[in-house]
């Protein structure tokens, strides 16, 4: 995927700074500004009482919701600091915050429709990667197992065991076949 020269150049700035710094770099960038301001109405914003004003043509307005500590706040570029919405869970935050997502958008009675709504999450990657580790982890622990097992029943009982054994085998082969194509569907969807 080709970002363009702009924002390569951006990432390639940033790439050792903290995220504060980040945050900063990418908010004193003219470009970025100027293009995320094309797309946003020519009237002022409207500002709820306690929050700070400046220019209009120069204000970029995000709200975030984030649940900290049992309570859920809300983090207004505009406002002087976190808005607490009372308590929360990790249960029922997203709940809270689709109800004041809401609230704000029924402010506008109709005559705003452009609304942007954003979800950070963790990388998807990441996360199938670590699934993939942890099944690759159960496969060779299941094949253990079960070959513990068969070696076991060998030793006790000699040729005995012969039709535990053959279970075992066909255990074993089922199980690395199940995560076998649990594996594959994890790579398929990266």
């Amino acid at each position: 995927m080709t970002i363009g020269p702009e924002l390569e150049n951006l990432r390639n700035f940033t790439v050792g700074l903290p995220s504060r710094e980040k945050g900063l770099t990418i908010g004193n960038s003219d470009k970025i500004r100027e293009s995320h301001n094309s797309f946003a109405r020519q009237d002022p914003f409207i500002i709820e009482e306690g929050a700070s004003s400046g220019k209009s043509e120069d204000a970029f307005h995000f709200i975030s919701y984030v649940p900290f500590n049992g309570q859920l706040y809300e983090l207004d570029g505009l406002a002087r600091g976190p808005i607490s919405h009372g308590e929360c869970t990790e249960e029922n935050w997203l709940g809270l915050a689709r109800s004041q997502i809401q609230q704000r958008i029924e402010k506008f009675n109709g005559t705003e429709i452009r609304f942007n709504l954003l979800a950070v999450i963790g990388d998807k990657i990441e996360q199938m990667n670590q699934k993939s580790q942890q099944l690759m982890l159960l496969r060779t622990y299941i094949q253990s197992k079960l070959s513990d097992s068969l070696s076991a029943d060998e030793k006790v009982g000699g040729g005995q065991y012969a039709s535990v054994a053959k279970e075992v085998n066909e255990l074993s082969e089922l199980a690395g076949e199940t995560l076998q194509a649990s594996l594959l569907e994890i790579e398929t969807s990266l």
